[in-house]
């Protein structure tokens, strides 16, 4: 994957690992149109941005994982935004697990990269990462567009004259 100069990796994580997973955040472009706007609502569109993109992976994720009867571990697969720091949203891609889950996915990493014991890896994280950033160029370019254009129309409603 060529490196986009516009593109500012940052490190998350994927809840339940420990490794580093990557989170994107905006371009210096986007920050131009974003000072245009006022800051709770440009804050808000770069949080968008970052959860669109971090739901794409989900998205991916869950199309590749295997399924068994229930399916839990596709259910299991999550998008979840995160405090960071003001001006860096992060949003991260998670398998609930735990007795309090609704779908227990514990076992996801034993699917992703298999057991001493003979059980083969059948990965569908990594995959779906590599993916969605071998495109990331241009998942953030229709994520940002579809964000700030209902961003735009939100504005637009809310000081129409009633």
């Amino acid at each position: 994957m060529a490196k986009n100069p516009l593109l500012k990796p940052k490190a998350s994580r994927v809840i339940g690992q420990s490794k580093p997973f990557m989170t994107v955040f905006g371009s210096d472009e986007m920050a131009k149109v974003l000072a245009e706007f006022a800051p709770r609502i440009a804050e808000n569109l770069s949080k968008a941005v970052v959860h669109g993109i971090a739901s794409e992976i989900t998205k991916k994720a869950k199309s590749k994982v295997p399924t068994g009867r229930t399916g839990n571990l596709k259910k299991a697969i999550k998008t979840k935004r995160r405090r960071g720091k003001p001006g860096q949203p992060i949003s991260d891609v998670i398998i609930t697990q735990g007795r309090s889950a609704k779908n227990d996915g514990f076992y996801w990493r034993f699917v992703e990269y298999g057991t001493q014991m003979g059980s083969k890896e059948r990965p569908f994280i990594r995959p779906a990462k590599d993916a969605v950033f071998g495109q990331l160029g241009t998942i953030v370019n229709q994520q940002f567009k579809k964000k700030l254009i209902a961003a735009v129309n939100r504005e637009k409603k809310r000081r129409a004259p009633k």
